[in-house]
């Protein structure tokens, strides 16, 4: 059957959402109207669904093509995908790339009309095998993978097809290629670090490596996309078709949050649907908003927000938004009001049977444990998200339940545990393009540094640096640049490390909330002033922690630990400089400090200590 038949049987919305756009769809690159045309398309086109979540699979390297995967795939090829990753490519390694591919090609056309079957499945069962665990082959795996290509480079002009099948078996090819090249590329340090450290085994890795693979909507944003539509278009057909999503939720999950929710717009009168269409877009809109930073700002409105929807008597979506308004006080570290919105919202939802509520509680209510270092019960209630996420196919929840737990392993000194953890989460990402996985990635650094991965270390703490520029989020930029700063000043290279806390500095005009440019400032005075004192600028050192211990005063943070290794960093610079008195009064405090912060638990990774210790020798 020739490529135009193949296409040409598949409904017109169907020819819409092909490769290129599914692609663009998990690379988070189409606008809100686009995503949610594809959900709600994909929501009721089995075809259309199952192919959005193979190019997903295939674009993350997991994917091994069949038979009728590769069938599948020739009817998207009008649009070749190859080029968004080749453009991005450097011209030697894309002009090598097409080579190879074409190569490949040539050898298996040998063998029949196409040479699909011999190329999808010989190949991308290499490229599986090649990234397994497998004791000190990394090196050679990733260099042999060339010479899979270029073993068959020449007879290329010699092989004689139809044009339509050269193109589309070319095309295929160039994809499953390029899916082996950057699953390659992008799990190299990982098996590095495999080879290099082994890979412990813990029951939560499973729970993130066998997630659902498919790339469809959960149900949950299938039907705040019909309650959406449903608002904006005032057509009953758009609640029927939410109501039956609703009720799906409630087979499967035995939630009740979906039938409530819409059982309360069938009832609403038409005069509130304009205002609800408004509160319900800006809910959407904040509640998957990435964290960022103007907490106040945002606090404030979603205080707000709530507000409005309790005017209309939605007490569903206004629970949602106080799960959004919990977030913000977590945030902004104020525990007092954190423990009490957790208490109600968990309430609410339990009483009511809303396990999507429940759920987005007890995330919170999660990450204040862990800032609290409350290890045993943070670890416990990060567990009982993951699972309840995974039950739910919530995988941003699970990972954010994630990010949080691989921070928790860091701050506590387990920095193998870390690294193994944050290698395994960032395979969930499409793209790196996320604050959760920026997060990670500066975890993954300074792991790997504490561990002496030095050049691992800095790569991905440079990738988190990228991607943070990517986002256009200064308070992740910041952050990036003052962790590699830091990394480098351990390494006594100083010119280095002090011209990144010269961007970081920059960069620092870039954030409007008070708060937040404060708390960000912190980062850099506090890791500078550590830099200082290594470089035996003693009297820039000593202002630098003075600076510190007036933002911790001003934000009002009770932190004792930090207060501690400042007072103890000051002493080391004031006897230095040859003033012992005052050196005393500062390891006086310093002890004070840390007999306190041992008292409330309060820990952190050796390597984040405001005051100089020899971090790298405790992981020998």
């Amino acid at each position: 059957m020739l490529l135009d038949e193949l296409y040409s049987d598949l409904p017109e919305d169907c020819r819409k959402l092909n490769i290129k756009l599914f692609f663009l769809y998990t690379k988070a690159q189409l606008s809100r109207e686009q995503e949610r045309f594809i959900d709600a398309h994909c929501g009721r086109c089995d075809h259309c669904r199952a192919n959005l979540a193979y190019v997903y699979e295939i674009v993350k390297g997991n994917e091994r093509l069949s038979s009728d995967g590769q069938t599948l795939l020739l009817k998207y090829l009008h649009d070749p995908i190859y080029k968004d990753i080749l453009e991005k490519l450097k011209n030697n390694i894309r002009e090598e790339i097409l080579a190879e591919v074409k190569a490949l090609l040539a050898d298996n056309l040998k063998g029949s009309s196409l040479g699909i079957d011999t190329v999808g499945s010989s190949v991308a069962d290499d490229s599986i095998t090649n990234s397994s665990n497998q004791p000190n082959k990394t090196t050679n795996e990733t260099s042999q993978i060339p010479r899979v290509f270029n073993k068959i480079i020449n007879g290329i002009t010699n092989i004689q097809v139809t044009y339509s099948y050269f193109a589309s078996a070319l095309l295929v090819v160039v994809f499953v290629g390029l899916s082996i090249f950057t699953y390659l590329a992008i799990n190299s340090k990982s098996n590095q670090l495999n080879n290099a450290s082994g890979s412990s085994s813990t029951p939560i890795i499973s729970s993130f490596s066998q997630q659902d693979k498919q790339v469809t909507t959960n149900l949950y944003q299938q039907l705040d996309t019909a309650i959406d539509q449903y608002l904006t278009s005032k057509n009953i057909d758009d609640l029927n078709k939410a109501q039956f999503i609703a009720k799906d939720i409630e087979r499967n999950y035995d939630d009740k949050y979906g039938t409530d929710l819409v059982a309360y717009y069938q009832t609403v009168p038409s005069t509130a649907l304009e205002k609800l269409a408004i509160y319900h877009k800006a809910l959407l809109e904040s509640f998957d908003q990435s964290t960022g930073d103007n907490y106040q700002q945002r606090l404030e409105d979603s205080l707000k927000l709530e507000d409005n929807f309790l005017s209309l008597g939605n007490l569903i979506e206004a629970n949602k938004t106080k799960a959004l308004t919990n977030k913000l006080y977590v945030q902004l570290r104020n525990y007092e009001r954190t423990k009490s919105i957790t208490q109600e919202g968990l309430s609410f939802s339990l009483n009511k049977k809303y396990i999507f509520l429940q759920l987005h509680f007890l995330l919170w209510k999660a990450k204040y444990l862990s800032q609290i270092s409350d290890l045993t019960n943070a670890e416990e209630s990060l567990l009982q998200v993951i699972e309840l996420g995974n039950k739910l196919t919530l995988h941003k929840v699970v990972n954010s339940a994630g990010t949080s737990l691989v921070t928790l392993y860091y701050r506590n000194d387990n920095n193998e545990k870390a690294l193994d953890l944050s290698r395994k989460l960032l395979v969930n990402f499409p793209n790196y393009k996320n604050t959760q996985a920026i997060s990670i990635l500066q975890i993954a650094g300074m792991a790997s540094f504490n561990l002496h991965y030095y050049d691992i270390a800095e790569s991905y703490l440079k990738e988190a640096i990228t991607n943070s520029q990517a986002l256009n989020s200064s308070a992740f930029t910041i952050r990036s640049y003052s962790f590699l700063a830091l990394i480098l000043s351990e390494q006594k290279k100083f010119n280095e490390a002090n011209n990144f806390y010269m961007l970081a500095e920059d960069e620092l005009k870039n954030i409007s909330d008070t708060t937040s440019k404060q708390e960000t400032l912190g980062v850099i005075v506090g890791y500078k002033a550590k830099t200082k004192l290594l470089e035996q600028d003693y009297d820039q050192a000593l202002e630098l922690y003075q600076q510190k211990l007036f933002i911790i005063n001003t934000l009002h943070l009770d932190n004792n630990l930090e207060i501690s290794q400042i007072n103890e960093a000051m002493a080391i610079a004031l006897t230095q400089l040859g003033q012992k008195e005052k050196a005393q009064e500062h390891i006086a405090i310093a002890k004070n400090y840390k007999n306190l912060a041992e008292a409330s638990k309060e820990t952190n990774n050796c390597l984040l200590s405001l005051a100089p210790s020899n971090c790298l020798a405790r992981q020998d």
